[in-house]
């Protein structure tokens, strides 16, 4: 597998997008979640399930976060160091005003 696609929260969302993605035969779809029940729920979503988001996205080309929006610059801090110069970051939220004033 050549690419690498990691879903940074498996809840409704974040689990269904990682579900939908499994079309894509040439990618490698990984997910993270903080929570051990979500994460046990969504295995069969994704290749691999991470507790630790800065193991999730090392090697990434892609990034989806799908969390509320206060959490995506925490985030960013715990696996920015681990992210590739060249992958692109996304998200699924729906509000974009603070999520652009934190970062």
């Amino acid at each position: 597998m050549g690419f690498k696609i990691c879903v940074v929260g498996l809840g409704l969302m974040g689990g269904s997008l990682a579900m939908a993605l499994r079309g894509f035969r040439e990618a490698e779809i990984v997910g993270a979640d903080s929570d051990p029940a979500v994460r046990q729920k969504a295995a069969g979503a994704v290749g691999t399930v991470y507790a630790d988001v800065a193991e999730a996205v090392r090697g990434a080309g892609l990034v989806i976060f799908c969390v509320y929006p206060h959490h995506i610059p925490g985030l960013l801090r715990a696996c920015g160091g681990a992210l590739s110069q060249e992958a692109v970051l996304s998200d699924i939220c729906g509000v974009k005003t603070p999520l652009y004033e934190a970062i």
